[in-house]
């Protein structure tokens, strides 16, 4: 099995518009609603997951947590050839006092992390997110797609926190 290493702009691009896709998916969400879609060296999906797919003690688990857990329950393994896609810049820090998707993904040792959109700062939240440092600093590739950004904030990003209010 040949292990890729490098995968072009486009294929970044086809990724995260799954992922944006899968987004679609979320309900009732709050703050953010977000997609993830990790896959494979060769570019097979092992897994998705959107903010509020999974409950856990009455508080939505975000995507990445979500597109992880699924993935370790049917024993696809995760590691440095995976990557994992995400509409927003995953979060180094929950209000909730949760796990953040950062350590979820650091434990998970996946190598890429794709996004599209940076976490604008709410001060209703009160959160600054450093998710590119946190996962830069683990030795994760930390891949931005800035020409993304304002796709994935029109989506449900924003759209479902501006109905929310």
């Amino acid at each position: 099995m040949q292990t890729r290493k490098d995968r072009s702009l486009d294929e970044h691009i086809h990724y995260l518009q799954m992922a944006l896709d899968v987004a679609e998916q979320c309900r009732d969400i709050e703050w953010y609603g977000v997609g993830c879609v990790i896959t494979d060296a060769q570019g097979e999906v092992l897994s998705t997951g959107y903010t509020g797919e999974l409950i856990e003690e009455g508080k939505m688990r975000h995507a990445e947590d979500v597109a992880i857990a699924k993935a370790n329950a049917q024993n696809r393994a995760l590691g440095k050839d995976t990557y994992l896609y995400s509409t927003l810049e995953p979060c180094s820090v929950r209000a909730s006092g949760k796990t953040p998707c950062c350590s979820h993904i650091v434990a998970s040792q996946i190598g890429t992390v794709v996004y599209g959109a940076k976490e604008p700062y709410d001060p209703a939240l009160g959160i600054v997110c450093e998710g590119d440092s946190v996962l830069e600093k683990a030795g994760v590739n930390v891949i931005y797609l800035e020409a993304m950004q304002e796709r994935c904030l029109t989506s449900v990003v924003s759209k479902r926190k501006a109905s929310s209010r």
